[in-house]
């Protein structure tokens, strides 16, 4: 598999589990959060969201994108991973060109 490919496909699985964890903090906070227990919350959901924002929009990332093979945008489940990161599913340029 392209290298490029496989950094993207890293980062957007270590991202999926942030945002597993981000919505966990968020369930917790509206199901069981402890009294007194809001504002460590939000510092805590702050700093994942940031953390999970820095991960797509980190300078990288355009060099991951440069994969040479139109068919791996086609893979199982990568339109998917790109809609949950805050794509629209849609191939970017650079997976189109040779």
């Amino acid at each position: 598999m392209n290298k490029n490919y496989e950094a993207l496909e890293n980062r957007f699985n270590r991202m999926d589990a942030l945002g597993g964890a981000i919505s966990m903090l968020h369930w917790d906070m509206s199901a069981m959060m402890p009294k007194g227990g809001t504002a460590s919350r939000t510092d805590q959901l702050a700093v994942l969201k940031t953390i999970h924002h820095s991960m797509i929009t980190d300078a990288e990332v355009p060099g991951c994108w440069m994969v040479p093979n139109r068919m791996t945008i086609s893979m199982p489940g990568n339109r998917r991973i790109l809609k949950k990161c805050g794509g629209n599913g849609s191939t970017p340029q650079p997976l189109m060109q040779n």
